[in-house]
């Protein structure tokens, strides 16, 4: 019963119940405490990652003065606050708290968020599994003409509340909805529930409402409650300036509104990531809804979950672990990183040997190798440390876990494994989309126009002289080349601090001016235009790459490793549907930043100019390095020309070149 029907119905009195059992302690405040007394033995059941009581109108100050009057020198008398609830002075009182972990609620999509958010330590085991015709789990939607009007509690997105309310509509006549309970969470003030709830009112029969259970609030509405629909309303927009939220009441609200529904949940957005701090929990909510359908993150998931079920047995007998792990210790660091969402191999076979886990990112991979106490003693570490160092000269990066320091202390052991993985710029699986999900095509297409190319107009003949001064003085490589007006003026964001899409804004800029070009020279040219970097760090270079590899991923760019051997000067970046070679003089390029496909069709050029007479390597590097005005032919450009002089030729290359330009 609600705590104010127990003084309706019970006596005050000392130990009046053998036991008293408290649900959603929680939310319970202050004055539930005066349970206590009621109890012998008392159960309190709740979570301090849902709401807490929310004390809207009591002033902290007349608390404070109350505390100092009445509770003296009482040690715990600052824990005694409004929002403090029942939950939270049990678990400092008794402590002994048990981990209530299968979770019957939520179809495992749903509930991951929340395992993610709030229980990374100890995930909940989703236990309900939908049936093959399910609804799907996932479902967003962006309304781009959402705007804000109002402020704080009065909030409200008209735009957003006229989208919930027509997709209302049409599921309440769709034949996969029947029958299905719904209800409108509104993650920002309460006036976009209370506008929600009369708009549905007025369309909908009270009879329909009811039968479906339909009911707008906040998240707190529906703690202790459950629908088999969810319908969220972000209601922020780009219009409307507010705080990022990343406070603990903000991550106990998305936690109960994102664990409510049963089969699907369904995000109504007028923002997007890049207008978020990646900090903030709706910039997490955003990128779990459009990175959960990614194929990598739901195998992921699907072994998280195995494990997770299978990691709970007891006793723990050897030779009962999961295939194909060879001992639980494995498991449970496979399960300490696949929590993280990393892409973990167990059992992976290279040169014959196998490798305990294997942890993979997008160009490197980091080889764990978990020593167990019983398989790893000393009569094993010189054959162990043979296999890897001959597995090192395969490129691959070793860790080591001893059992021992796993289990004395989890973080530890596995923060080393995390920093070796930042060492070797390998991201977790949700990564490298977390910027690129959210960034609309018909913007990038808008942006694309109206940016001028001035690649093109360098690489097009002018019509007469008046046309090519014109261009010269409107495109300032006309004159000097690619690689010019990068500065410390430009403002390039410093990787190592910025959000990852003002660092792809930038990164486009360059290679939308001056690509095709080299990986090297997208470092320099971004260095060049920040005026906080000096040089290309290991910082910096790995912040670069964290925004090019979600540039790779959502096919905004291309990379072509040209001289198929992987080497610097080989990897070339271009836009994706832009020509593969664009031929023009050196500019400020070094021979080596020069992409190899453009140097070999000037080869050719230089080739079919001589009529096959000039075939040496030595005639045709110094004919290169004069078509591009280079005087002097260090060893390096030697070595390089060379092996572009002798690259094979796999047909004709997609060019736009200047038209017979006049290199010299």
């Amino acid at each position: 019963m609600p705590l104010h029907k127990v003084w309706d119905t019970t006596n005050a009195e000392p130990g009046l119940f053998d036991t008293v059992i408290i649900d959603e302690a929680s939310q319970a405040g202050i004055e539930s405490l005066a349970l206590l007394l009621l109890a012998k033995r008392i159960i309190v059941v709740g979570d301090d990652k849902q709401n807490s009581p929310e004390a809207v109108g009591i002033l902290e100050d007349d608390i404070a003065r109350l505390a100092r009057d009445h509770l003296g020198e009482f040690r715990f008398r600052a824990e005694f606050r409004p929002d403090t609830s029942l939950f939270d002075h049990a678990e400092r009182a008794f402590g002994n708290l048990i981990s209530l972990r299968e979770h019957f609620r939520c179809v495992p999509e749903i509930i991951r968020f929340s395992n993610e958010l709030c229980y990374t330590d100890a995930p909940l085991i989703p236990l309900r599994q939908a049936l093959p015709n399910r609804l799907q789990p996932l479902r967003a939607t962006f309304v781009d003409k959402g705007s804000c009007e109002g402020d704080g509690q009065r909030i409200i997105n008209r735009a957003e509340v006229e989208k919930i309310v027509k997709t209302i509509q049409e599921c309440l006549d769709d034949e996969a909805y029947e029958g299905k309970t719904m209800g409108v969470i509104v993650l920002q003030g309460h006036a976009q529930a209370q506008l929600i709830e009369k708009k549905l009112a007025e369309i909908l029969e009270p009879k329909i409402r009811e039968e479906r259970k339909l009911r707008c609030g906040v998240p707190a509405t529906f703690q202790g409650d459950q629908r088999d629909m969810i319908f969220l309303s972000l209601v922020v927009a780009p219009d409307h300036r507010s705080r990022a939220l990343t406070g603990l009441a903000d991550q106990r609200r998305f936690n109960v509104a994102m664990s409510r529904a049963r089969d699907q949940i369904w995000l109504f957005h007028s923002v997007q990531q890049h207008d978020l701090s990646r900090e903030d929990f709706r910039w997490r909510l955003l990128n779990f809804f459009y990175s959960s359908g990614q194929g990598a993150l739901e195998g992921l998931y699907e072994e998280l979950d195995r494990l997770e079920r299978e990691a709970t047995r007891s006793p723990r007998r050897i030779g009962e672990q999961p295939d194909p792990y060879e001992s639980w210790f494995e498991v449970d660091v496979a399960l300490e990183l696949l929590r993280r969402k990393y892409r973990v191999h167990p059992q992976y076979e290279v040169a014959g040997y196998r490798i305990d886990l294997v942890v993979e990112g997008l160009e490197t991979r980091l080889a764990v190798e978990c020593d167990g106490d019983a398989w790893h003693g000393p009569e094993r570490y010189e054959q162990d440390m043979a296999r890897q160092r001959q597995l090192e000269r395969a490129n691959l990066t070793f860790a080591r876990i001893p059992e021992s320091e796993f289990y004395a202390d989890r973080a530890r052991a596995i923060q080393q494994i995390i920093e070796e993985c930042d060492r070797l710029d390998i991201r977790p699986a949700d990564y490298l989309h977390a910027t690129a999900s959210q960034e609309s095509t018909q913007e990038a297409r808008s942006t694309s126009a109206k940016t001028k190319n001035v690649d093109d107009d360098f690489a097009r003949e002018p019509d007469s002289d008046a046309e090519s001064e014109a261009s010269s003085e409107s495109d300032p490589t006309a004159e000097f080349g690619p690689f010019t007006g990068y500065s410390g003026e430009c403002g390039f964001p410093d990787p190592r601090e910025a959000s990852p899409a003002n660092v792809r804004a930038a990164l486009r800029r360059i290679i939308e001016k001056d690509g095709p070009l080299t990986r090297d020279s997208v470092y320099r040219l971004y260095v060049e235009g920040c005026p906080d970097l000096q040089r290309v760090g290991k910082a910096v270079r790995q912040g670069l790459n964290r925004a090019l590899g979600a540039m790779l991923r959502s096919g905004e760019i291309v990379q072509e490793d040209e001289m198929r051997d992987g080497s610097p000067e080989g990897l070339v970046l271009r836009l994706t549907g832009t020509p593969k070679v664009r031929e023009r003089p050196a500019g400020r390029r070094d021979l080596l930043e020069i992409p190899p496909s453009e140097l070999l069709v000037v080869l050719d050029r230089i080739r079919a100019s001589s009529s096959g007479a000039i075939e040496d390597d030595e005639t045709l590097t110094r004919a290169l390095l004069d078509r591009y005005e280079f005087t002097r032919l260090t060893e390096t450009r030697r070595r390089h020309l060379v092996r572009i002089v002798r690259f094979p030729r796999t047909g004709k290359q997609e060019t736009e070149s200047s038209k017979g330009f006049p290199f010299r």
